[in-house]
Formats: C-alpha cells, structure tokens, sequence
C-alpha cells in the first residue's frame, strides 16, 4: 500500500475509489473495501487524517475509534493499493459535490467509484446517490453502492461503535472493530 498526499498522483491509468473518514476501520468499512478490490483495479481509498466533521462542526466533540496511524495500518491490511489523503480543510470540504469530485479526479484517475448506500458528500450534502451517477454518466465513471453490514439487526457504523464504547457493551463495540480482511 502507498500513501499519498493531496495534488500528488496516482500512477495508473484508472482504478476504482471510495471515500470517507473511515475511523476505525471497521467490519462495515471492511465490506465496502472488499467490493473496491473486487474491481481487478487498483484500488484507492480517499480519506483524511482529520476527522470532516471535527473540521466543520468544531463545536462539536469528536471521540475518534483509532489514531490516523492505526487507521492507516487497518487500511493496509485490507490489501488496498493506496491510500490518498484530502485535505482536511473547511474550503476543501465546502465544496461542491461536483468541485469536491473534479478536484479529486485530476489526481485520481478513478473510472469506478464505490460508495456506501445513503452516502452523501459536498457542499450540503447534495453529492447524494442519485446526483452521483448522474455526474458518473457525464464523465464517464460508474458507481456501486453497497448496502450497509448489519450486527443484531442494526447497522455497523462509527457512530453506534462509539456508543457502544460509553455504554456497557464495550465488548460488543470491540467485537465489530474485529479485522476481518
């Protein structure tokens, strides 16, 4: 796996992308990235060292699941082949979906984005499925959308992992950071 910064590029001809913040790396994270490789292209996962909402919600308190080391080292040992690091900017994350993305290409020559369902990103969040696939028809990229990973009937996120954490279920949050690659 190689790490990349933002403006360096990514030395192949197409490859196939997601994005997010990807803290903590876990099982639900894991299937999205199971479907990026699954692509026979270079994969690249585009994330940021600073969480986006600690960025544009400074007010608000960000418990992080793992350092940006430990992230990177879970992103490794998923067999991704790069990870690109965006820039964790109020400017850069108030973007247009539609900026957000072609500041994004020019770099990362992406021909398959991969995304989880109910993903929206950009300037309002207005990068929703529908307005994604329309702009993939217009460049020429595809998109997926994976369904989100479920554990006792309620789906794996960042967010429920943490209030696993603070409540009495610690070992429950523990159990769906578990790697699984």
């Amino acid at each position: 796996m190689k790490l990349l910064k933002y403006k360096e590029l990514v030395p192949e001809l197409a490859c196939s992308a997601t994005l997010g913040f990807f803290d903590g790396v876990h099982l639900g994270h894991q299937k999205l990235l199971k479907a990026l490789n699954q692509k026979n292209l270079p994969s690249v996962v585009l994330t940021f060292e600073k969480s986006p909402k600690s960025i544009l919600f400074p007010e608000k308190k960000i418990v992080l699941l793992c350092s940006f080391a430990e992230k990177i080292e879970r992103l490794s040992a998923c067999q991704v082949d790069y990870v690109y690091l965006l820039p964790s900017t109020r400017s850069f994350l108030s973007q247009s979906y539609e900026e957000f993305l072609r500041s994004i290409k020019t770099f990362v020559p992406f021909v398959h984005l991969v995304l989880g369902e109910g993903a929206a990103f950009g300037k309002h969040r207005e990068g929703t499925q529908k307005n994604i696939e329309a702009l993939g028809n217009l460049w020429g990229f595809s998109t997926e959308y994976i369904p989100p990973l479920q554990a006792e009937g309620k789906i794996i996120s960042s967010t429920r992992i943490r209030k696993l954490f603070t409540s009495k279920e610690k070992g429950k949050g523990e159990e769906l950071l578990r790697s699984n690659p």
